[in-house]
């Protein structure tokens, strides 16, 4: 009878240092530190006779430095504090109202609840501190993705009532779910958007220029990539990242749902002058889809990148790969007819590059060039035809677009944290970045 009021069952805190129990019986509980393999000798015990603790025995600490603790506020003689509840709370705040990492949260908690020189504390263990954070970030996997529709920190623009998470769409892919081995258990796929409405509304204008782009490193845990829609706004005469939209795959299903969900939310018809994006066959598949009467234009800095990499990975030299690229080399084919560019463009281009090659005493790859112009032509010949990647004969305020800002704003959004970032960090840098995007609109506008 008298073993159930006693206080505390497992581990306590006292002092700075975590306890746990070593042994027990009718008449008192020991406890010692968590460290006790080091060893550390620092123990003490609950008596049931007196129904407190002592501590009159305790040897001093020896598995790490004593820490600095503030005074005593509680008789040590008294019954453990539980401060479970209070710690959560705490851990919750903390989660969401602040950017402390994970081990500045519980180091919070540690110096708030466990250093005080008073009575033991019933608390919370750095583990299950650690996954309160991460539940409330949206890092855990089974609460993650739908912790972000009930937290308010991550669905509102700071200080307004104005909502920024604007959708979340979700399905079942019997493919996905059928793979071997599975990429996702539930084969569930996902989209979930962000926009400050300020810039949202944009989209509800005709005939501005789109820019959509996905990229890896941004996209927050658990999912696949992070999709931009970005617009060139003919007021401002700024490029504006109007919506983000996490997403767990990149099918063309996917980017159609995208679209659909996009054009839901405005309300009204999608109706953009022309679109530039990355040659991704499923992203172009679903624009031309969705907008069969709206311009497709290939990012010729995407077009570039991706024949520099081509030409890397069949090992030609870098002397000749810069000789290729350079101004007026390899880029005449994006601006000349294109239906001269099988035949005389690509002779050209190899001519020259042959010809600057033996200036310059480089020996020309005979061999890896003939490898590169077959992937030339089954690439950007069939796969992705002139049409999206030449410019020849299209208005000069087009082509001055097609080198996609997006690439700059991923950089900036890179520079605000780590590759595939917790949700409630990366919710927040794309709400923080929004509002400057907003006010740096705001000053450029007059009136």
């Amino acid at each position: 009878q008298a073993s159930k009021p006693r206080d505390g069952r497992t581990k306590l805190y006292y002092q700075g240092y975590s306890f746990v129990r070593a042994n027990g019986t009718s008449n008192k509980i020991s406890y010692r530190c968590s460290s006790y393999r080091s060893p550390c000798p620092a123990q003490f015990a609950f008596y049931a006779s007196t129904m407190a603790f002592d501590f009159s025995s305790m040897e001093a600490h020896t598995c790490r430095a004593g820490p600095a603790l503030r005074g005593a506020t509680v008789n040590p003689g008294d019954h453990a504090i539980d401060a479970s509840n209070d710690i959560m709370e705490e851990v919750d705040k903390l989660a969401t109202q602040t950017t402390l990492t994970q081990r500045q949260i519980w180091m919070a908690i540690v110096d708030k609840f466990y250093m005080n020189d008073g009575a033991p504390v019933r608390g919370v263990s750095e583990k299950s501190v650690k996954n309160r954070v991460q539940e409330a970030w949206g890092h855990d996997s089974s609460h993650g993705r739908a912790s972000i529709m009930t937290n308010p920190r991550l669905t509102k623009i700071k200080g307004l009532h104005q909502g920024f998470f604007q959708f979340q769409y979700a399905w079942h892919d019997d493919v996905k779910a059928l793979k071997k081995p599975p990429k996702d258990a539930n084969g569930i796929d996902q989209i979930t958007a962000w926009a400050h409405p300020t810039l949202l509304n944009l989209l509800c204008f005709e005939n501005l220029s789109w820019f959509i782009d996905g990229t890896f490193r941004c996209a927050p845990v658990d999912y696949k990539q992070c999709v931009t829609i970005m617009i060139y706004d003919l007021s401002s005469k700024l490029f504006l990242p109007v919506l983000h939209a996490a997403t767990t795959s990149m099918t063309r299903k996917s980017y159609v749902r995208l679209l659909q969900c996009v054009q839901d939310t405005m309300g009204s018809k999608l109706v953009p002058k022309d679109v530039v994006c990355d040659f991704e066959s499923s992203l172009i598949g679903a624009l031309r889809e969705f907008f069969p009467d709206v311009t497709i234009i290939g990012c010729l800095f995407h077009f570039k990148q991706a024949c520099r990499r081509k030409m890397k990975s069949i090992g030609l030299p870098v002397g000749e790969i810069k000789v290729a690229m350079s101004h007026n080399v390899f880029d005449i084919l994006t601006v000349i007819d294109p239906t001269k560019i099988a035949v005389q463009g690509i002779a050209w281009v190899n001519a020259k590059i042959r010809s600057v090659c033996e200036v310059k005493g480089l020996e020309y790859s005979r061999s890896k060039w003939r490898t590169f112009w077959s992937y030339f032509q089954r690439t950007w010949l069939e796969t992705y035809p002139p049409e999206f990647w030449n410019v020849f004969g299209m208005r000069r305020d087009i082509i001055s677009r097609t080198n996609n800002p997006l690439e700059r704003f991923h950089r900036e959004l890179n520079k605000r944290f780590n590759a595939h970032p917790p949700m409630k960090t990366f919710v927040t840098s794309l709400e923080n970045l929004a509002r400057e995007y907003v006010a740096q609109r705001t000053t450029v506008i007059p009136g």
